[in-house]
């Protein structure tokens, strides 16, 4: 308890900070919704807990969330660099 509460904690904190300065907060934003879709796929995996029709749907929705930012940002650049 003592090592996922402290130690795991910590850890996962200053990773994310340290991308956050590496990629910028805009860029980090998009990828924080790829945690429930780990959460589910890791109970899966270690829990025996069964991956449903609405997290398979779920994901499929922040992928292509993720897709459509990335993808527009690109388009944008480029428009604005002509």
């Amino acid at each position: 308890m003592l090592y996922v509460a402290v130690i795991v904690s910590a850890i996962s904190f200053v990773w994310w900070y340290n991308g956050i300065q590496k990629v910028g907060a805009s860029t980090a934003s998009i990828f924080i919704n790829v945690m429930p879709i780990s959460a589910a796929i890791m109970g899966t995996i270690f829990f025996n807990e069964q991956l449903k029709l609405a997290h398979i749907i779920g994901a499929a929705f922040v992928f292509g969330g993720i897709l459509f930012n990335i993808y527009s940002k690109q388009t944008r650049f480029s428009i604005q660099r002509q």
